[in-house]
């Protein structure tokens, strides 16, 4: 989220410094690290209560848990004092982020009180409701998510995935369901016609139409070898097991190759998303960098003693002031530029659109905007094409000319 530079001139110092703050990119750095160390503690601290059934914990536990949970919290209040009301703002594309922090950070101060509730009394209902606080401890591991890129693409593209993979597995159910009723009617018919042998392993895999289900899939997802599963279908008809091989061959090969294709198009879509995420991250660029703009021409506002409002206008002896400055100077060569005086006066030109011997803030905005980064293919279209018209002009210009001479030349 990128505040206007406005909002910034008028908010509070401490806000201001807030934003400064969260806009680190170490404070985001740290932040990761600290959730990554709480996760390790988690998992310590599950490990030696597993191993250590009945002894009480050491108290270091609960003096680092009470540590992270200050430090969260104390996060999350900054993140609220620089984005302000925005923060739960509908608009706002870190809403679900935003949300899945309050419920982690209040459910540590939840779990205290349930703490002080089993202190005064031994209620079963708290005790309950102490375990399950204690499972949301284990959330803030995926709030390590938010500050990886990758992590946040993989698990996009696992909850991507879910609504496909909830049609393959009805598929996979109505082809087993299927052919499961085929082989139990078989099996069924065999049992009658042959009482006296002994079909304990047939039933033991095919008894029911759910342990059919069951033995099916099995066979094709690596559970049990498909071959031992054939085996007991050719002892009822050898062409059971022909159909069994068919099965096999229709489920693994063609089924599930649709399946991985089926992924793979769900896969291209998610990447398509974050190209789309990459545009936006431009666009952020950008109105980072005019933002930036906006504050560097009230900086000079201010130094000439006008109001810091958008009519704010500096003429050609102030914006060549103004443009000496060395941080203003070192923000231009950042960007690819060197302005240097005369520079500075040619640029003034370019910028004052209106040509009215001053620039404005979004005057000063849109011209430099124009200048910084490479050259676009439609900037040097636009050259070409004014090129040849020129041209153009001229050819017509001087042929005129030298008609006109010609006939100056003719004798009356």
């Amino acid at each position: 989220q990128v505040e206007a530079p406005e909002v910034l001139q008028a908010s509070s110092p401490i806000r201001r410094w807030v934003h400064k703050l969260v806009s680190n990119r170490r404070f985001e750095v740290a932040t990761a690290m600290l959730i990554m160390a709480n996760a390790v503690v988690i998992g310590i601290q599950a490990d030696w209560t597993m191993l250590n059934q009945g002894t009480p914990q050491p108290h270091s536990f609960e003096v680092l848990e009470h540590l992270f949970k200050i430090v969260f919290t104390l996060e999350l209040l900054v993140h609220i004092i620089d984005e302000g009301y925005k923060f739960y703002a509908l608009k706002n594309r870190n809403l679900a982020w935003n949300c899945f922090d309050t419920f982690v950070v209040a459910s540590s101060w939840v779990e205290d009180i349930m703490s002080l509730m089993m202190d005064k009394s031994a209620n079963v209902s708290a005790l309950r409701g102490m375990r399950i606080v204690r499972l949301v401890r284990i959330l803030r591991v995926v709030r390590v998510m938010r500050f990886f890129k990758e992590l946040r693409a993989m698990v996009q593209g696992i909850i991507a995935s879910l609504r496909p993979l909830v049609w393959c597995l009805i598929l996979l159910l109505l082809v087993m369901f299927t052919f499961g009723i085929l082989i139990l009617q078989i099996a069924q018919q065999k049992m009658l016609d042959a009482p006296e042998e002994d079909y304990e392993e047939l039933f033991t895999a095919f008894g029911g139409i759910m342990r059919t289900v069951y033995t099916l899939y099995n066979t094709i997802t690596g559970g049990m070898d498909w071959g031992d599963a054939a085996e007991l279908l050719i002892r009822i008809h050898p062409i059971m097991g022909l159909i069994f091989s068919l099965y096999i061959a229709f489920a693994v090969l063609c089924v599930l190759n649709i399946v991985t294709g089926v992924f793979v198009e769900n896969a291209n879509q998610i990447t398509g998303g974050d190209t789309d995420n990459m545009v936006l991250e431009e666009i952020n660029a950008r109105q980072k960098i005019q933002n930036e703009m906006r504050i560097i021409f009230m900086r000079a506002a201010g130094q000439f003693g006008m109001p810091g409002d958008k009519a704010v206008e500096l003429n050609q002896g102030q914006f060549v002031d103004f443009a000496q400055d060395p941080v203003v100077q070192a923000w231009f060569r950042k960007h690819g530029l060197d302005i240097e005086h005369e520079a500075s006066t040619e640029l003034f030109r370019l910028i004052d659109s209106d040509q009215d011997g001053s620039v404005t803030v979004e005057e000063f905005v849109s011209g430099c905007s124009k200048f910084i980064g490479n050259a676009r293919r439609l900037d040097i279209t636009r050259l070409r094409n004014e090129h040849t018209a020129m041209r153009q002009q001229v050819s017509q210009l001087a042929t005129l000319m030298m008609r006109r001479a010609a006939l100056c030349r003719t004798p009356e």
